[in-house]
């Protein structure tokens, strides 16, 4: 399914998994373009970009998360960005 944002993210996860970050990071981009309010892809991609040492990215992408995580009442979500945000400073 092309239009499946979950699947995306996914299979970001097994890039990321492979090291393969610059794949992971477009398989999010295009979960996020799919659902825009997709917590989960913003968290994994924020972590993603921590991976590659591009933190002002990684902020941006974390507290995405944990804003739309809190809207959403997905608090471990919420809690995994604030967590990784607290380590950023």
């Amino acid at each position: 399914k092309p239009d499946y944002a979950e699947a995306y993210n996914n299979r970001g996860n097994a890039k990321k998994g492979l090291v393969q970050y610059e794949k992971a990071i477009n398989d999010y981009n295009e979960a996020i373009i799919l659902k825009p309010d997709f917590a989960l892809a913003y968290l994994n991609r924020g972590l993603t970009y921590l991976e590659i040492n591009q933190a002002q990215e990684a902020r941006r992408d974390l507290e995405t998360a944990r804003d739309l995580a809190q809207q959403a009442g997905k608090d471990i979500i919420a809690a995994a960005a604030d967590l990784e945000l607290r380590n950023l400073v």
